[in-house]
Order: structure tokens, then C-alpha cells, then sequence
């Protein structure tokens, strides 16, 4: 995919996915300028914003012989190509600007014979996790390759997060349940029950004393690691879809009666829980008994991340069900900065970095590298995965990007040849 210089669009691209193996000279690209709307009113700009989702596309036809008379001609030629990559030039605007895109193709595609909703790698990148149907949670070492299922989860694994010590991992499930695992001894050291309903997302505070979760009964909840037992928790108004914790909140953003700390409650102070729901997002201050904070969304939450800016802003990405992707900054949460889209295919997972750039997955079988989405956002990377599933999350670590999908394939990019 790639970006429109213009303040107000943003072109994307789409490949061929077989562009490597097609029989002639030729593959596809299409072209669409999706619409940035600004500071929307998410009541009375809902029918802009929705627009935004829906753009025509136009097909072209690139060669992959390389012809530099043609090349300088042509509206998309193939500007460099290698074993794991392609880049496109893109003159199709007409006015004489040039972006230059890259698809990347997998180094690997580990297939599990399982559908796949959840990936994470820790902290220090020695470890790589996913989670899927039938209480599937698999661990594998990355230096050495090897694999190990672990079992316990008696349905869908929906969420995983590892712990900063590297060496434990959360996991939630459609089972109602919380898993606490070390990745030493490969054991089950905490099973968290409470939930009537399916785990949706998970968190960790801190170093990970008190571990937090939502789930389908309307509940997010805090649970201390040490007896099992949550001592907090919060009833929506709506759904939960997705969590995201963001941590060090400037203690203004938020304001009303503080709760007492308890002597099970660890690092909770500053910490902020981005839910998504199937109405709107809400921020809920860990030490507070009230919904702190509403960011209003026209479409249901299908993903979140929070992070701290380079600059230290409070920023708040959330991906919608009609692939909406809406930025905001919580010093001023009352409507978002901008809203864009990729697709109208549901955002699945956001994996974003306190610059602004953010691999966002889709359900159209998409994963797209974003950068400036603290100001003017553009689409500078294409992961190239499968054709017609769903990529329903996606990592990044020191040794690159993993993607897990619908058809059950763990998919490893290197950005580095």
C-alpha cells in the first residue's frame, strides 16, 4: 500500500498476491485514495467518517521485466525487486509525484492446522506465542525453533501477553478463563475464574503482580497473581471487544474520587485501561470506581492499542468493525484527531510504537505498516499474507514481524533482506 501526499487522502495500494508466481509477464495493483477526516464530530460527521470506508479502486497492470524507458512511462512499474520483496512506483496520480511501495512476502509460513486469533512475543525476543481454536497455546524458542503446546484452555485462546520478565505469559479464552504460565518449567501456575463470559482482552500492570482482563459479561476486571481472586472491577454499559493498557497517565486527565489502595494492588497508580466495547471506547483509571474517560467511535471497537507519544501525549488508537481507524490524543479525548481507513474490513490487532507507526491488521486478509499517525497519517509497508482469510493479529520483535490468520498459518517477515 502506499500514501497520497495530500493532507486530506491517503492513497493504498493492493497487490497480486501470486504477483511472484503468475505464468506471463504480468500482475495487478489497484489504487484507492481513501478519505482523512479531521477532528470529526462522531454525531454529526458519522455519515463522512462512514464514507471514508468506501472508495472506488482502479486496477493497473504492472510487468515485471524491466524495461527503464518503460518504466519512466508507465503509470506503476516494479522499481526493485528481491526474493522477499517488491517495491512499486506509483505514478498513477498524474502529477508528477512519485511513492515509491513495498510488499513484503514471508520468510516463512508455519502452517498449525488450527484458526489462529492471537500472537505476542516477549520482551527480549526469545520467545514467540500464539493462541487459537481449541485451546490451542503454542510457545516456540525462536533460536532453535523448537515448539511446545501447552495444554489447560478448554476453548478458544483469544489473548496472550508475556509478562517483562520474558519467562511467564497471560493468556485469555472463550473458556472464561485467565492462565498464568512460566515458560521455564512449560507448567499452568494460576488459573483466573470469575468471568461468565468469554475472555476478549487481556493486560498486564507493571512487572505483573495484578494482571487485568475484559470480557463478553460487560466486566473488566483487576486480579492479583498471588491469589488467583480479582479485588476490582468495573461493569459497561456495553460489550467488551478489545484492551490495551497505557501506562504513566498525567494524573489531570482524569478527575473524581480515588479509591484506597488495597494491600493485593501493585503498580496500579497512573495506569489507564483503553476498553473498546460495541459502542463506544472507554478509559477506566485503575484506581477509580467510575468510568474515567469516553471516546466516541460510530462503529463498534474491534481493536485498540494506547501508548505514550515520543513527546509524552497520552495516544489512543481504535479499530473499528467498519475498518475505521481513529486516533486520539486524551489530553483532548472528546473527538478523535483523525479517522481513516485501509479497507471496510474490521481492524483485528494494532501493534503500534511511540512514534506512530503501527502494524494494523485487517479482516480482508491485510497487515499494513502506518507512520505519522500522531499527525497526518500514510500507509509505507504491505505485508502480502493470505488471500481471503482474516490476519487476526499481528507482532513485532527484534526479529522481525509474525502474523497469525484464519487459516491457520504463522506467517515471519524479515524487513531486512
Amino acid at each position: 500500500m502506499g500514501t497520497d501526499q495530500s493532507p486530506t487522502t491517503i492513497r493504498v495500494l493492493d497487490i497480486q498476491s501470486d504477483w511472484q508466481t503468475t505464468q506471463d509477464d504480468a500482475f495487478w495493483v489497484s489504487t484507492t485514495d481513501r478519505q482523512l477526516v479531521f477532528n470529526p464530530d462522531c454525531v454529526h460527521d458519522a455519515e463522512r467518517i462512514e464514507a471514508a470506508t468506501q472508495s472506488p479502486s482502479v486496477m493497473h497492470t504492472v510487468h515485471k521485466s524491466h524495461d527503464p524507458h518503460g518504466a519512466q512511462e508507465a503509470p506503476m512499474a516494479v522499481a526493485s525487486q528481491s526474493r522477499y520483496s517488491i517495491t512499486i512506483a506509483d505514478k498513477s496520480k498524474g502529477d508528477g509525484s512519485c511513492v515509491l511501495m513495498p510488499f513484503y512476502t514471508p520468510h516463512t509460513q508455519t502452517p498449525v492446522h488450527a484458526q489462529l486469533y492471537a500472537v505476542a512475543a516477549s520482551p527480549n525476543g526469545n520467545s514467540l506465542a500464539i493462541g487459537g481454536a481449541d485451546g490451542l497455546f503454542q510457545v516456540t524458542q525462536v533460536h532453535s525453533q523448537q515448539s511446545i503446546q501447552l495444554p489447560g484452555h478448554l476453548s478458544d485462546v483469544t489473548d496472550i501477553k508475556f509478562f517483562p520478565s520474558s519467562v511467564v505469559a497471560l493468556t485469555g479464552s472463550t473458556d472464561f478463563s485467565l492462565r498464568i504460565w512460566s515458560l521455564q518449567s512449560f507448567t499452568c501456575g494460576a488459573v483466573l475464574t470469575g468471568h461468565r463470559s468469554a475472555v476478549q482482552g487481556i493486560g498486564i500492570l507493571g512487572r505483573g503482580r495484578n494482571v487485568v482482563s475484559c470480557a463478553s459479561d460487560s466486566l473488566v476486571k483487576v486480579w492479583h497473581c498471588g491469589s488467583g481472586k480479582s479485588f476490582r472491577e468495573w461493569a459497561l454499559p456495553a460489550t467488551p471487544t478489545c484492551l490495551a493498557v497505557l501506562e504513566d497517565l498525567p494524573s489531570d486527565l482524569t478527575s473524581g474520587e480515588r479509591l484506597a489502595s488495597l494491600d493485593v494492588e501493585h503498580e496500579t497508580e497512573g495506569k489507564l485501561l483503553v476498553v473498546g466495547t460495541e459502542q463506544n471506547c472507554f478509559g477506566l483509571d485503575v484506581r477509580m470506581a467510575d468510568i474515567a474517560l469516553t471516546l466516541p467511535c460510530i462503529s463498534p471497537a474491534s481493536a485498540c492499542a494506547a501508548v505514550n507519544s515520543d513527546a509524552g501525549a497520552p495516544m489512543v488508537l481504535v479499530g473499528a468493525e467498519n475498518g475505521g481507524l481513529y486516533t486520539y490524543d486524551l489530553r483532548n479525548s472528546a473527538a478523535p484527531l483523525h479517522v481513516v481507513s485501509r479497507s471496510s474490513s474490521a481492524v483485528h490487532a494494532i501493534n503500534c510504537a511511540s512514534n506512530g507507526t503501527a502494524w494494523i491488521a485487517t479482516g480482508d486478509g491485510s497487515c499494513s505498516r502506518w507512520e505519522g499517525l500522531w499527525a497526518i497519517p500514510r500507509v509505507t509497508g504491505e505485508l502480502v499474507g493470505p488471500v481471503y482469510d482474516a490476519v487476526n493479529d499481528v507482532c513485532e520483535s527484534k526479529h522481525g514481524i509474525a502474523t497469525v490468520s484464519r487459516d491457520g498459518v504463522l506467517r515471519s517477515y524479515s524487513l531486512t533482506e
